[in-house]
């Protein structure tokens, strides 16, 4: 915008000296010095000159208002945006500075799952869970860590966003799959398999290892992003959520839970 101003501005300016300059020219070739001078002082000083180039004058005084109301109008809004991203920033490092707490609130949840799930896998005959087992009620989910990361998706973008919301529908789907199993939706007919029952403690882990791989961006104010969850971190959460018998090397062969690639949940879409 300024640039157009001055552009506008300067053409202006270029067009009065060449017409003040060709009208001095004739004056010259008509007329002495001199008189010419002479009606030069007497132009400027009884200002016939406002009168000769009101037109032109009035259009530049047009322009550099325009200008003015531009750049107030400009710096309103560069003022509005810069608050704006002052707000966002300090919502974002409130948000990061209790993310560990409600990570921790998360892990404990997904402990609390993988003993109820367990329990279950325990009692089971057959490779079924009998239909006379009472499967209790799910662990409260902490709502107030899922608020946590709603408030601070808000504010943060790119890879942490996604590294959050694919935590968040991890949890969704998980919360989904345990209440698939409750006494009062097991209907007559309804079969759950133990080798569902070890799929959900893959749940359970895969929620654990992402929350972990959250905690360093939480923590250091230098860590710019979220790490990648890996085949093999899912195995770690495994160990720390205190499963280390044949349960866990069956795990760990049919997932592939060995490898160093990095782990891709079923709905989640692939970023290289």
């Amino acid at each position: 915008m300024k640039k157009l101003v001055a552009g506008v501005v300067g053409f202006a300016v270029t067009l009065l000296l060449l017409a003040a300059g060709r009208e001095i020219f004739f004056a010259f070739m008509a007329s002495s010095a001199q008189d010419v001078f002479a009606s030069i002082f007497v132009w400027l000083g009884r200002f016939r000159w406002l009168h000769d180039f009101q037109t032109l004058i009035a259009a530049m005084v047009a322009l550099l208002g325009a200008w003015w109301a531009a750049s107030a109008v400009h710096s309103q809004i560069r003022h509005a945006d810069m608050a704006e991203l002052a707000r966002r920033m300090d919502k974002a490092a409130a948000g990061r500075a209790v993310l560990p707490l409600a990570l921790s609130e998360i892990s404990d949840y997904a402990e609390a799952c993988t003993r109820q799930l367990r329990s279950l896998i325990e009692q089971t005959t057959n490779e079924v869970l009998p239909a006379t087992v009472e499967v209790g009620q799910a662990p409260d989910l902490p709502v107030g860590a899922i608020q946590s990361f709603l408030n601070l998706i808000e504010v943060i973008e790119g890879k942490n966003r996604q590294a959050l919301s694919t935590l968040m529908g991890t949890i969704q789907i998980q919360r989904s799959r345990l209440r698939s199993i409750r006494d009062r939706e097991r209907g007559d007919g309804h079969i759950i398999l133990r080798l569902n029952l070890e799929r959900y403690v893959v749940d359970a882990a895969e929620i654990y290892a992402q929350a972990a791989a959250l905690y360093d961006f939480g923590r250091k104010t230098d860590s710019a992003s979220v790490r990648p969850v890996k085949h093999s971190d899912i195995a770690a959460a495994l160990h720390n959520m205190r499963i280390f018998d044949d349960l866990y090397d069956t795990l760990v062969e049919r997932y592939g839970l060995a490898s160093p690639e990095v782990w891709i949940p079923p709905f989640a879409e692939r970023t290289d």
